[in-house]
């Protein structure tokens, strides 16, 4: 087969379908619109070379003379060139699906999916999972999805018997109702909606079609699978399914904040539909491997604790980081907007925090609304994360010390490549591993 990657993407994704064509036997064509540089380090990972390699732009005749499209869930699903290779008969479909095809028969399946949480319900029932597998001495449980990585790599070694759990986003939930021959690939044993809150409106124009994307992880399931919806979501809680439908709340887990314990549950009662016993969630709660830049804790010096939330790319996440946390809280938020209506997160703000420093394209927009909820609250424009970084903990240490925490409710994109790079950026600066001249 001919077969188009598109986007070789920088969690893996695009790399491990890439790989897995290759040791099939497909003719792989690898289209990227960023520059060799720009990839230099994903092409360097990739251990093997796509047939043909073009960087820098995309040409039309490598969508339409292909047997098959494997697209980056970050392209748009209705890219101009994806439409024009679906009206020339060409499929397309994203490597979560390939993955999810190529599973064998009897492996036991749990999707997550949500607008917060995903990330850390899903290492929670990985964890009670794993346990599982420990008590019952066969088996193994596998993580997957958008939480980085491709199972591609690792579908050899996936064996009947085995559980992977797969982290879905609404992009790939958009792939994933595609026609056939994928179409369907992915259907759980158990499928987990944290909750549901308005997110990439800019991605997906309007909350009703944000909200059936997300509603597509429910489509596949039969009456014998289970939905685990949120109890506490108005939303969720009544989205149509044939599965049997389990609500959950929340339980006592070993992270701050009423969401992880949300979270918790939401794991809890996905992994007790799946054969775990009390004792196996016990012990996947207490053994879990956390995904980073969640509430993480990355320094403390002079009095002030310095707590990287730079996964919270939504103003809920930020809610819920400001009611987790103690305080005195100096708060560094903004980014990229994704459409979010800030006004909600922007009045906890004004009631919780002792500062508040903005950052990015959302700055202004921020910086207004919290002065118009509370202009007692010190609320500062300051553009960029080491200016904002360098005036929170001026504040903090002028208080007597408390907590600078990056909790950004909004996309990293307008000046970072992600989530993570602008956390990492964070840790190193409350580190004091960082060029002075930065904060200045």
């Amino acid at each position: 087969m001919n077969v188009t990657v598109m986007g070789l993407g920088t969690h893996g994704g695009g790399a491990g379908a890439v790989r897995d064509l290759c040791r099939r036997g497909a003719r792989v064509t690898l289209t990227d619109r960023r520059t060799a540089e720009e990839l230099a380090a994903p092409l360097a990972a990739l251990g093997c070379e796509p047939a043909v390699l073009k960087l820098g732009g995309h040409d039309p005749a490598d969508f339409l003379n292909a047997d098959l499209i494997v697209a980056s869930p970050a392209v748009p699903f209705r890219h101009e060139l994806l439409e024009a290779a679906r009206s020339a008969g060409v499929p397309v479909t994203t490597e979560l699906a390939l993955a999810a095809a190529a599973l064998p028969a009897g492996v036991t399946t749990a999707a997550v999916t949500g607008s917060n949480g995903k990330s850390t319900t899903c290492a929670f029932l990985h964890a009670m999972l794993r346990a599982k597998h420990a008590r019952l001495g066969r088996g193994a449980a596998w993580l997957a999805g958008n939480g980085g990585g491709s199972l591609l790599d690792d579908i050899d070694r996936v064996r009947p018997g085995d559980a992977v759990v797969w982290e879905v986003s609404s992009f790939q939930l958009e792939y994933l109702r595609e026609t056939a021959p994928f179409r369907g690939a992915l259907r759980a044993d158990a499928a987990v909606v944290t909750n549901f809150a308005p997110n990439h409106l800019d991605r997906h124009q309007s909350l009703a079609a944000y909200r059936s994307a997300k509603q597509g992880l429910l489509e596949n399931l039969r009456p014998a699978d289970t939905a685990v919806l949120n109890a506490a979501d108005a939303d969720v809680r009544d989205w149509p399914t044939a599965a049997r439908r389990v609500l959950f709340e929340t339980r006592p887990c070993p992270l701050p904040g009423a969401h992880n314990a949300q979270n918790a549950a939401a794991a809890e009662a996905a992994a007790r539909a799946l054969g775990c016993t009390a004792e196996d969630v016990e012990e996947g709660l207490k053994t879990a491997v956390l995904p980073p830049h969640r509430l993480q804790g990355v320094a403390e010096r002079d009095g002030v604790r310095f707590v990287d939330d730079s996964a919270a790319t939504t103003p809920e996440s930020v809610i819920a980081a400001l009611e987790a946390l103690p305080g005195p809280l100096f708060l560094i938020a903004g980014g990229a907007d994704k459409g979010a209506d800030l006004a909600a997160a922007a009045a906890a703000i004004a009631q919780r925090a002792a500062g508040a420093y903005f950052i990015g394209t959302t700055g202004p927009r921020w910086r207004d609304l919290v002065a118009a909820a509370n202009p007692k609250c010190p609320a500062l424009n300051c553009g960029t994360l080491p200016a904002a970084f360098a005036a929170a903990v001026a504040a903090a240490r002028q208080a007597g010390g408390g907590t600078v925490l990056l909790s950004p409710g909004c996309s990293s994109l307008d000046q970072f490549a992600s989530y993570e790079a602008r956390g990492a950026t964070f840790a190193a600066m409350a580190s004091d591993d960082v060029d002075s001249s930065l904060l200045e």
